[in-house]
C-alpha cells in the first residue's frame, strides 16, 4: 500500500488496472478470514474452548469485526468514481493498513502451531524474535513514509 502511494503514478491507467486487480485478490482473502472468523472461528474463553456459532459470530463482532470488514472496503474505486477526489485517492488506500493490528495474534497463533508440533521455543527466543519481527516492520514503515 505505502509502495503505490509513494511511487506508483495514477497517470498509467493499465497500471493502475493491474494494482486493482491485486487490491482485490488481496481483499477476497481477508473478506473469506471475516467469515470464517464470524462463523467457524473458536476462541478459547476462561480456559474453555467456544464453539457455539453465535457465541463466535457475538465475540468476533465485539472485538474487531468492524474494523475488519472496514479494512476490506474498495475506498479507492469508490473515490474514484467521486469527481474532484481522484487526486487524493492514495489516501483512501491507507484504510487498509488497519489490518496490521491483527500482527500480534498471528504471531501468536503461530508459537501455538508449533507448540502442537511438538516443536518448543524458548520463551527469550519467542519475545526475541517477535521484537526482531516488530524492529524490521516499524524501519519498513519508516523507510516507506520517509520516500512519501
Amino acid at each position: 500500500i505505502l509502495y503505490r502511494v509513494a511511487f506508483v503514478l495514477e497517470e498509467d491507467i493499465s497500471s493502475y488496472r493491474r494494482w486493482l486487480l491485486v487490491d482485490f485478490s488481496i481483499d477476497i482473502f481477508f473478506i473469506v478470514d471475516v467469515y470464517f472468523r464470524y462463523t467457524r472461528f473458536a476462541f478459547v474463553y476462561n480456559g474453555t474452548v467456544v464453539i457455539n456459532r453465535n457465541s463466535i459470530a457475538r465475540h468476533y463482532r465485539k472485538n474487531g469485526m468492524l474494523l475488519d470488514v472496514f479494512s476490506c472496503l474498495p475506498l479507492d474505486v469508490i473515490v474514484l468514481l467521486i469527481p474532484g477526489l481522484k487526486d487524493s485517492v492514495f489516501l483512501f488506500r491507507l484504510v487498509h493498513l488497519i489490518r496490521v493490528r491483527r500482527l500480534p495474534s498471528y504471531l501468536n497463533h503461530i508459537e501455538g502451531y508449533l507448540n502442537g508440533w511438538n516443536i518448543r521455543v524458548s520463551a527469550a527466543m519467542s519475545l526475541l524474535s517477535k521484537t526482531f519481527f516488530y524492529y524490521v516492520l516499524v524501519n519498513h514503515l519508516c523507510a516507506c513514509i520517509w520516500f512519501l
